[in-house]
């Protein structure tokens, strides 16, 4: 046997060698992959080399893509194969966008994640940084307004109104012709209430107002209800609320909404409830025509089954349909009621009807008749003349404010000047309102009345705007004009005057 010399064994020992040093380095390789793809594992001190490097966060492991096979770079020895789709301007630059080699889905508000492979750089060298913000947001996504603080409120400008923390009856049951307590507990931010009032419901449909007094300086507010006798038994409740603070603001409270609380009612026991509003059994002119400036009588004969009538009263309407005169009876003998209608001097001409009757009893039951739907009133009709037969209510010309700014740090006033004319009898009365920037519910208003000027066309109000009035744009929202012939006209925001007639309190 031939013995192989010595440059040929060398040759096939160092070939061995080499096979068995390239066997291995595959084998890490394939180990170095394994690793890095197993969900939750820590890296390796092998992927921390380098003194002071700084690695990028891991990703979830559906967001990572495999290495290829024949990357000269062990896995665990380069930066991770991935790029946030939203990166900082840095990794912008030092990253091109790749395309990804496979496609996975990702969970809700991640940034999608793809594979690439990045350029060439130094070793020791931090691979580009990727914020938090980066990899939870996409592009151009701001941060949500719930880290957003609310505006702090103004403690100079009060625009809400009052609130109802609490109410009750005290005591929660009484007799017909007793008395009991409404306790109500409100409060109001800043400028403090003015007003607390309302109106209580009985199981029969009558209605009877309240006006509460503030008792001591514990916002509590007391009125005091009195039940009549022989009035409807059950429970009584209060079905309209309304509290108003000293800045005009108003919060208006009803049972309809659900918005009062339990304690709002209180029972009534009574021995001869009456539930029945009166009876109206006839009712005719003593005369049929008048004059304007004359007096005529009416006569009502209505009645009640228990506890008897204890108003009536009614209301005539012009023939142009823009003036009414109303009427109060007073009670005679044998359920007979005496009225006493007067007409304006200068009235509308021709027939005006009886429109509306209405007839309570002593346990303030209400009956209510209306010439529509009743026989008896639409035939009650009386012929009016007068001299000038007004049919027109006052028409406005102009209307001027003197200031267009006010400020709230304490109470102002606004002078506002209206011109007017009428065709026959004159302008009896006008009154406003002026109504400020609504925040919420009602928007708070402002009324105020106006007296005659020098010349007998102009009427000048005086609008008083309170201490921590809401500081926003004012308007005087209407403006109702009366003349002597009882003809009323209300102007809106809407009308093209009015539009203009706006001021700011600062």
């Amino acid at each position: 046997m031939k013995r192989l010399g010595f440059l040929p064994l060398f040759f096939l020992i160092l070939g061995v060698a080499f096979a068995v040093a390239v066997f291995l380095r595959v084998r890490s390789y394939q180990v170095a992959d394994e690793i890095a793809l197993r969900p939750g594992r820590p890296p390796s001190a092998a992927a921390e080399r380098g003194a002071g490097r700084e690695e990028s966060p891991v990703p979830p492991p559906a967001a990572r893509a495999v290495a290829p096979d024949h990357d000269p770079v062990p896995l665990l020895d380069r930066p991770p194969r991935f790029v946030v789709a939203q990166p900082s301007a840095s990794a912008a630059t030092a990253i091109p966008a790749p395309q990804p080699r496979t496609a996975q889905a990702t969970p809700p508000r991640t940034a999608t994640v793809a594979a690439a492979t990045p350029p060439e750089r130094p070793r020791g060298e931090a691979p580009p940084r990727t914020s938090a913000r980066q990899v939870s947001e996409p592009s151009g996504e701001r941060p949500s307004s719930r880290e957003q603080s609310p505006p702090e409120p103004d403690p100079t400008s009060d625009s809400t109104p009052p609130r109802l923390i609490a109410m009750e009856f005290v005591p929660p049951q009484v007799a017909d012709g007793e008395e009991t307590l409404l306790v109500i507990q409100a409060a109001d931010d800043l400028s403090g209430i003015r007003t607390v009032s309302g109106t209580i419901l009985a199981p029969s449909g009558a209605v009877q107002g309240f006006a509460a007094q503030r008792d001591g300086d514990a916002g509590r507010y007391v009125a005091r209800v009195m039940v009549p006798k022989d009035a409807a038994e059950g429970l009584w409740s209060v079905n309209y609320l309304n509290l108003t603070d000293n800045a005009s603001n108003t919060a208006a409270i009803t049972a309809a909404r659900g918005e009062l609380p339990p304690g709002a009612s209180f029972r009534v026991v009574s021995s001869r409830p009456d539930s029945e509003g009166p009876t109206l059994h006839a009712i005719w002119l003593d005369r049929r025509s008048m004059r304007g400036g004359e007096k005529n009588l009416i006569f009502v004969r209505a009645h009640d089954d228990k506890t008897g009538v204890n108003l009536v009263s009614g209301i005539f309407q012009s023939p142009s349909r823009a003036a009414r005169v109303g009427f109060v009876c007073r009670a005679g003998g044998d359920a007979l009621w005496t009225c006493e209608l007067t007409a304006p001097t200068c009235a509308d001409c021709g027939e005006w009807q009886l429109e509306q009757l209405q007839l309570q009893d002593k346990a303030n039951n209400m009956t209510t008749l209306r010439a529509s739907s009743s026989e008896m009133l639409a035939a009650v009709r009386v012929d009016i003349l007068s001299d000038f037969c007004d049919a027109t209510p006052p028409q406005m010309q102009s209307i001027v404010l003197d200031r267009r700014a006010v400020s709230n740090a304490g109470q102002s006033a606004i002078e506002v000047t209206v011109r007017l004319t009428d065709d026959a009898c004159g302008v009896l009365s006008v009154s406003a309102q002026a109504t400020g920037p609504q925040s919420s519910g009602i928007p708070p208003r402002l009324y105020f009345s106006f007296t005659r000027g020098g010349d007998p066309h102009l009427w000048v109000g005086r609008l008083v705007v309170p201490r921590l009035a809401a500081k926003g744009v004012w308007r005087i929202s209407f403006l109702q004009v009366l003349d002597r012939g009882q003809n009323l006209k209300t102007y809106t925001q809407n009308d093209p005057l009015l539009a203009s007639a706006t001021f700011v309190v600062e």
